[in-house]
């Protein structure tokens, strides 16, 4: 995932955006090593992503336990309303549908 990327390998970039990304639970120091690389973050996510939702049932089998949400104070999450599908978040209809560009121009304009 791009985030560990930021923390692993030194990625810097101004706004990142998550498509339907699975959001893993992650410590305080993590996430300031992510935000000294990061300026801004936009999770774009669809209702019950089918994907996003095995995902999470793996890290449940595996041990892992997690909230499924990114921390509000560092990730801006955009809920669209599209129900059970992990595509729709790359379809030009539904960035046209949920004003999506307009999201993501109004994140890059809060820098």
């Amino acid at each position: 995932m791009v985030l560990d990327a930021a923390v692993h390998h030194n990625l810097k970039c101004n706004l990142l955006i998550a498509m339907n990304t699975p959001a893993h639970d992650r410590g305080d120091a993590e996430w300031d090593a992510i935000a000294d690389r990061v300026r801004r973050i936009l999770s774009l996510r669809t209702k019950f992503d089918l994907v996003v939702l095995s995902d999470r049932r793996y890290a449940v089998v595996q041990g892992i336990v997690s909230s499924g949400r990114f921390p509000a104070d560092r990730v801006r999450e955009q809920w669209v309303s599209v129900w059970f599908s992990h595509s729709a978040i790359t379809q030009v209809a539904v960035w046209e549908k949920f004003n999506l560009a307009q999201v993501v121009a109004y994140e890059a304009n809060m820098m």
